[in-house]
């Protein structure tokens, strides 16, 4: 990295199409892993570049979630045409796998989450509670499902607690 210097971006990442070479790069604004996730298209190779959207067999960082927002924005990666997905973080893909993947842990979290508050269940209960295996064994599981924890389950409780009133 020796010598290597950071150029700041000189306008603003806009979405839309834009030819660049002999490229057709599409930028597209989702949401959901933060309030602005963005997504590069080069529909000239079919390659999709995730932002911080997919996460193939490692487990997603929350701080900024909205797991809603986030669910929509994988249907919409899961629609478009593509010969090469690359996710934020693990093994580019030639398939929908790595979405799937997201899709599945986002969607156990946001069940289990929901159901420990309405019953009641605190944060060290929610820290304990079994959790599939093969999450598990996705990397960054020891550090990053507690972070889930700290990050998103308060809103739960949250709710919860609203929907008693």
């Amino acid at each position: 990295m020796k010598g290597t210097e950071a150029l700041l971006p000189s306008a603003d990442a806009t979405p839309g199409v834009e030819r660049v070479g002999s490229h057709e790069i599409e930028t597209l604004e989702l949401r959901g892993h933060t309030d602005s996730d963005l997504v590069l298209i080069d529909r000239t190779r079919g390659v999709v570049f995730t932002g911080g959207l997919v996460f193939v067999q490692r487990i997603p960082t929350t701080p900024h979630a909205q797991i809603a927002s986030w669910l929509d924005s994988l249907q919409v990666l899961a629609g478009l045409p593509f010969k090469t997905l690359v996710p934020s973080h693990g093994v580019v893909q030639a398939d929908p796998v790595g979405i799937a993947l997201t899709q599945r842990y986002l969607l156990w979290i946001d069940q289990a989450f929901r159901d420990s508050a309405e019953q009641g269940f605190d944060m060290n209960d929610v820290l304990s509670m079994q959790v599939p295996s093969d999450f598990r064994r996705w990397a960054a599981f020891e550090t990053e499902y507690i972070r889930n924890v700290a990050n998103l389950y308060p809103r739960y409780e949250q709710a919860a607690l609203a929907k008693k009133r």
